[in-house]
This record gives C-alpha cells, sequence and structure tokens, in this order.
C-alpha cells in the first residue's frame, strides 16, 4: 500500500471563537491583540497579567450611596419618670425608630437597629429589624431585668425603601414594654435606626 499524502491545514485565531484548532497556524506579526481588540490592558482587571498584557482597569469601583438615621419616640400610655411604658397589642409589631430614604439602583444597604427594653414576664417579646419590608434579623428575649439589643443586616436596596426597628409580642396576651425616655418634651427613647448603603 503506497503512501498517503494528506495536506495539514493552515489554522488562524479569530475574534469572538476561542477554538485552537490542530494543524499549521498562520502567525500574527502585530500580537494577539491585532486578533482581538478587545485584548487591551484598558479592559483587563489591574495587576492581573493576561497573555503578557497587565491589566489597568479600575472601574466598577464601590462609591458610597446615603447615611440615614433615625431616634425612637413613643407616645407612652403609661409615663414613669425616666421611662416609657407601652401596651403592645397581641401578635403585633410596635415601631420604635423608623426612616425612608431613597437608594439608589442596584445599593447593597447595611441597616442596624437597637432599643432597650424590660418585659414584666420572660419570653414575651424581640426586637426585630425590617429593610425594605422585609424582616432581616431579630434578637433573643428581653428580659425582665431589661436588655439592650443592637441587629444588623445588609440588603440589596433601590429606591424608597422604609428601615424600622420594632418590638414584637409574641404572647397571646398585651405585654407592657418599659424603655428609658425622657421626661418630658417629645418622649425621645434611646432606641433608633440608621442605615448606609454603597452601589456601583
Amino acid at each position: 500500500m503506497g503512501r498517503v499524502n494528506s495536506p495539514i491545514p493552515v489554522r488562524k485565531l479569530a475574534a469572538g471563537n476561542d477554538t485552537y484548532q490542530r494543524g499549521f497556524h498562520k502567525g500574527n506579526p502585530s500580537g494577539l491583540d491585532a486578533v482581538d481588540a478587545d485584548l487591551a490592558v484598558g479592559n483587563i482587571a489591574d495587576g492581573v497579567t493576561i497573555f503578557g498584557k497587565l491589566g489597568t482597569y479600575t472601574g466598577g469601583a464601590l462609591v458610597e450611596d446615603l447615611v440615614a438615621k433615625a431616634e425612637g419616640t413613643i407616645n407612652d400610655t403609661e409615663s414613669g419618670g425616666y421611662r416609657a411604658k407601652m401596651l403592645i397589642t397581641t401578635g403585633q409589631d410596635y415601631t420604635v425608630a423608623t426612616t425612608t430614604p431613597t437608594f439608589a439602583a442596584g445599593s447593597l444597604a447595611a441597616g442596624v437597629g437597637c432599643c432597650p427594653n424590660r418585659t414584666s414576664t420572660g419570653t414575651v417579646m424581640k426586637l426585630r429589624l425590617y429593610m425594605g419590608g422585609v424582616q432581616v434579623a431579630e434578637s433573643a428575649y428581653y428580659s425582665t431585668s431589661g436588655d439592650f439589643f443592637m441587629l444588623v443586616a445588609t440588603r440589596a436596596l433601590s429606591g424608597a425603601q422604609e428601615i424600622k426597628t420594632v418590638l414584637h409580642n409574641y404572647t397571646g396576651t398585651s405585654q407592657w414594654a418599659t424603655i428609658p425616655a425622657q421626661y418630658s418634651g417629645g418622649r425621645t427613647i434611646s432606641a433608633g435606626v440608621a442605615t448606609a448603603s454603597i452601589t456601583k
């Protein structure tokens, strides 16, 4: 049987195709960026080297979006000096602090909510943090000797969104919350909510 001559195909790289086929490859003296202009240092992340090209791209950096906060106030149904008492209905939330800022599109927001409280009996009430209508954090139960809880969470938000911290009554009967407060005036309580966000 005689020798069969089969030509070896000549190949070349093409933009938009990552196939690297067998055969003789046609070189390009101008380099790979002549094959695909997107192979440029400005398109490669800063500090990353691809085919000998050290990237310089630093775009997409995060920037500050907003910072917002609110102190808690209370219209208490029973006052006792520098404390306020609020009767919280069975299975309900009582908002102690709220703010509604407007976030840039696609923002990543952090939320913080805090409130001291003392309950008349144990395992009846917890602190919750809501961001954009979604509960994102919850404390342990307040004790009869009093506790200070601080909740922290993050959530992606866009547009006007409420950030609030609330006291939730878990029992089948109305329960008293006792919170440190101003003696008079606007009855500001030592509770609050805050948020800050970043975006690209």
